[in-house]
């Protein structure tokens, strides 16, 4: 079951100045507890090199975490993104679904979320990010809009292409 919530409510940072996005694209990152040091080595990069690339960056915590330990979590956050032209906004898990995790492995319940986060996103396209992705350069939003969607190879391991206009490009090496 889905339940809802008000992402409005769930701000972590909000920036001083908005540039122009209508380029930009929604950033997620899905953590659990065990990532949040390189959840903040992640803001610190998007933050130097994702200006431009960033409409808004969404956090999913796939764990329980305690009021006092986010509330760390976000200041830290938000001092990492304090030049960040973007917002920066937190989903928990539990916002999303009440199905019961506790069988569930973390690596898998990690992907399960990754899955169910795309109910959420209101953009055709997003970038999913783990939080041992970083930014090394500036990002820009054509490096995400590529017109190659997904790479297959054939029966006679022939390597190509499905393009975003729906056409077959096939791939030499």
């Amino acid at each position: 079951m889905m339940l809802s919530f008000n992402l409005n409510e769930k701000k972590i940072h909000s920036p001083n100045k908005f540039p122009d996005m209508k380029n930009a694209l929604t950033f997620v990152t899905v953590v659990f507890s065990g990532e949040f040091a390189n959840l903040l080595l992640q803001a610190r990069s998007l933050a130097l090199y994702g200006n431009d690339a960033i409409k808004q960056w969404i956090i999913v915590l796939n764990d329980e975490v305690n009021i006092e330990e986010k509330k760390k979590l976000f200041l830290s956050i938000e001092k990492e993104i304090l030049d960040a032209h973007f917002p920066v906004l937190w989903i928990d898990r539990k916002d999303m679904t009440d199905f019961d995790f506790s069988q569930t492995e973390g690596s898998r319940s990690q992907q399960i979320i990754k899955i169910m986060i795309s109910n959420f996103i209101e953009d055709d396209l997003y970038v999913l990010l783990d939080a041992k992705n970083h930014a090394i350069r500036e990002l820009k939003p054509s490096f995400f809009l590529m017109k190659v969607i997904l790479l297959f190879t054939n029966k006679n391991m022939k390597i190509g292409a499905h393009l975003l206009d729906g056409s077959l490009m096939p791939l030499i090496f």
